[in-house]
């Protein structure tokens, strides 16, 4: 089951430009940005894992939403993930959408 996180609150519009993961596990991470409800998905880039890894992977992307979920997951059978921490770097755009 994938994981679903919600990064971002208030009426502002923010930015989500990269995620930094240090991940152990094996097969590779499908990292997708999705708005509120739904309503639109980004698919930011594949992270391949490793079993053995010093390395903190990141995944970029361009994404602008009031309100910004991540999506972490892998798609085939016994493809496994441990996270250590992740980072998610977000920056305010807009305070909040112009009237009219």
């Amino acid at each position: 089951m994938p994981a679903k996180t919600a990064v971002t609150t208030g009426a502002g519009v923010n930015h989500l430009g990269q995620i930094r993961i240090k991940v152990l596990g094996d097969g590779n991470l499908k990292v997708n940005a999705i708005s509120y409800n739904d309503f639109l998905t980004k698919a930011f880039s594949d992270i391949v894992m490793s079993e053995t890894s010093d390395k903190i992977l990141t995944s970029k992307g361009n994404f602008s939403r009031q309100r910004i979920q991540i999506e972490i997951k892998t798609e085939a059978i016994d493809e496994y993930m441990k996270f250590q921490h992740i980072i998610a770097f977000i920056k305010p755009i807009w305070a909040s959408y112009p009237n009219g």
